[in-house]
């Protein structure tokens, strides 16, 4: 939140709030594909996406997002062949 007043671009945090986490910063209440598609962003920053769901699709689908950057470990977020383009085994 200190380095969003510095930065020459809007910087927001969405989460669904189905795991309960709390919030360290501002948060505004929404999924990921929810809030891709009404907050229109250039660039995604997608952090620990929950094991089996892939919000990939929705990132390369929407209009106006130019790059996506997923964080996390590839078995235990997302799906292993949608999301990080890899099978069990691959080295």
């Amino acid at each position: 939140a200190a380095l969003a007043g510095r930065l020459p671009c809007r910087l927001v945090a969405s989460d669904s709030g189905a795991r309960g986490l709390a919030e360290v910063g501002p948060v505004e209440r929404r999924g990921a594909v929810e809030a891709v598609a009404l907050l229109r962003p250039d660039v995604v920053l997608c952090s620990w996406m929950p094991l089996g769901e892939d919000w990939t699709p929705a990132f390369r689908d929407a209009p106006g997002v130019r790059e996506y950057v997923l964080v996390g470990d590839p078995e235990v977020c997302g799906e292993l062949w949608g999301t990080w383009g890899s099978a069990p085994g691959w080295s």
